[in-house]
């Protein structure tokens, strides 16, 4: 039940540090 809530937020962190990364390549 646990497990449900991390998934969505490790997404949403995997996210967040890809679109930082975007950020600083460019």
């Amino acid at each position: 039940l646990k497990f449900d809530c991390v998934m969505p937020l490790k997404l949403d962190i995997k996210k967040k540090l890809s679109a930082r990364s975007e950020r600083v390549k460019r």
